[in-house]
């Protein structure tokens, strides 16, 4: 019985970090480049990412210690409505998300802002 325990905790656990981290490869990379494309633009920050209901993911970054928050909805590259050069397309869904567009490295993921160019 007490040998039983010890291995019921680690399976617990093994199979709580498989679910947490049960993310497609392209959220994980988004997650990732995006994290490190605004430390490079805004400073140190996290970026947090959650399934939504309409095929997307979403995608929230603080910086400033929380004060500056940047929202972004993140889909597979080939829902993307033009070219990108990542497994990945974001789409900015607020005013300081489409600011970051064209900062620093973050103009490179072609961000859809919304606005049309030409």
């Amino acid at each position: 019985m007490l040998l039983s325990l010890p291995l019921l905790i680690v399976a617990g656990a093994v199979c709580t970090g498989f679910m947490y981290n049960n993310k497609p490869a392209y959220i994980t990379k988004a997650e990732s480049r995006v994290d490190s494309y605004l430390s490079n633009s805004y400073g140190p920050g996290k970026c947090g990412i959650s399934p939504a209901q309409q095929g997307h993911w979403d995608m929230e970054c603080q910086r400033r210690g929380g004060k500056l928050v940047l929202k972004y909805a993140v889909y597979p590259a080939d829902k993307a409505p033009y070219a990108v050069a990542t497994h990945y397309y974001l789409v900015a869904v607020n005013d300081e998300a489409k600011k970051s567009a064209t900062m620093g490295l973050m103009r490179y993921l072609k961000i859809d802002t919304g606005v049309q160019k030409g």
